[in-house]
């Protein structure tokens, strides 16, 4: 199982860049605004230009590891993070780090395709809820890391090195692409059975591989032989299942998680904090976020993933009106402060046990075998859009309604999110990928 280990943490490596090159924006915006001067219009561009990379990136990621395989769109993520990162220490202007940003967005799409799905194509079943929760503890880390770097350069305001720092994971990951095998699933669906049982040989006991690798073969069998679009719109229980992956996509990102990984450092500067606290605040908030998704990852293959998502939409409903309702009510800036704080901790914790972790195991749990990569493509780019919509939007809205509104806003939209995982969302604990897709096809 030492190789197995290997695997996953160079599988996972992707999502460490994921969370630093999204989360490093935050704390680097401070600087940025007051070297070039830039208005909210500009702000909100910078912040969200590598979200429509991320969109065209998941949108040709999931196709291209059908076609390709997994491996070969890590190695392409690889190189475009360390370019990206270089680019964006370099840029002289707004247009050179917009466009430094958005090309780096190409990678951030893809790896938020590739990392959950190689993790759970991986992972035997009695673990795959805890491998793939992989993905968002180093998301997290990745997050913390970049808090960490622009802490660290306050002083000098070296923005331009927080972004360049973000090649080293890259480099590393380009390294590790050497000791990652093919998925055994993928190999199983272009004919190379013996390269997908000598995959399994490693990650699972001798006594299982040779009917779990049967199993693969009976479900590829029965799959529809043809991919792509045409056959997720077109084969009813793909359809359905696609729209409850989209819904979930979306669905994450209404509770407003990326208005706190974007913008903690701006709320908190402008409820009175000092600079220097609301960068260290990001540092110091990692550690009860990486707690929680450790604790994840010990209890979703046995509470399943749907009591986690309920609980969730209910705990970031409450810290988003913990956030919003003091200020909307006109309450005294003591208890505005303290319900900011205590929001933004609620809000982050409770994302890091649930919502965050748990989407990405069920995106990748849910789709049959042929349009697996197709169909977290498109549930991925809805996410993607959201995510931009919102961080583009936030600056915008809270000059026009003020951050009480705002965030009282986005504890109704984890309302809605509670009544769509109770009504829509099913559970797949316990069974292999596929148990899950025979599950469906009845």
């Amino acid at each position: 199982m030492r190789g197995g280990r290997a695997f996953y943490f160079f599988g996972a490596l992707g999502a460490v860049l994921y969370g630093y090159d999204t989360g490093v924006i935050g704390g680097a915006m401070l600087f940025i605004s007051d070297d070039w001067q830039v208005g909210s219009f500009a702000e909100g561009l910078i912040t969200s230009c590598i979200l429509v990379g991320a969109m065209i990136g998941a949108l040709f990621g999931g196709p291209i590891a059908d076609r390709i395989g997994r491996r070969g769109v890590v190695f392409v993520c690889s190189v475009i993070f360390f370019l990206g990162a270089l680019a964006s220490a370099v840029a002289t202007d707004v247009a050179t780090l917009v466009a430094a940003r958005t090309v780096l967005g190409l990678a951030v799409g893809g790896a938020s395709v590739i990392v959950p799905l190689y993790l759970a194509e991986m992972a035997p079943t009695h673990i795959r809820g805890a491998i793939a929760t992989m993905n968002q503890a180093l998301i997290i880390l990745g997050v913390g890391l970049a808090s960490l770097v622009t802490f660290l350069a306050r002083d000098g305001g070296a923005w331009r090195l927080a972004f360049g720092l973000g090649a080293v994971p890259a480099v590393v990951l380009l390294v590790g692409i050497a000791f990652m095998p093919e998925t055994p699933r993928w190999l199983v669906k272009r004919g190379r059975d013996d390269e997908a049982r000598a995959v399994l040989s490693i990650t699972r006991p001798a006594a299982i591989v040779d009917a779990e690798l049967a199993e693969i073969r009976d479900v590829e069998s029965a799959s529809v032989r043809s991919s792509g679009p045409a056959v997720l719109w077109s084969t009813p229980w793909i359809r359905a299942i696609l729209l409850v992956g989209v819904g979930l996509a979306v669905a994450q990102q209404l509770t407003g998680i990326n208005t706190i990984v974007y913008y903690t450092p701006k709320i908190l500067e402008s409820l009175g904090a000092t600079e220097t606290f609301a960068l260290f605040f990001g540092v110091i908030n990692t550690v009860p976020n990486l707690v929680a998704v450790l604790i994840a990852a010990r209890i979703v293959d046995r509470v399943g993933r749907t009591p986690l998502l309920t609980y969730g939409s209910v705990g970031t409903a409450l810290g988003m009106f913990a956030l919003g309702l003091p200020q909307l009510l006109g309450a005294s800036p003591t208890v505005t402060n303290a319900g900011a704080v205590a929001g933004l901790v609620i809000f982050t914790v409770t994302f890091s046990l649930t919502w965050g972790p748990v989407l990405w195991v069920m995106l990748s749990e849910i789709f049959p075998l042929n349009v697996r990569g197709a169909a977290m493509g498109i549930a991925t780019i809805a996410n993607w859009v959201f995510n931009f919509a919102v961080s583009l939007s936030l600056p915008v809205l809270i000059a026009a309604w003020g951050t009480g509104a705002v965030f009282t806003m986005y504890g109704l939209f984890g309302v809605l999110v509670l009544g769509f995982v109770v009504k829509w969302v099913p559970e797949t604990k316990s069974r292999s990928l596929e148990q899950i897709e025979l599950d469906f096809r009845r």
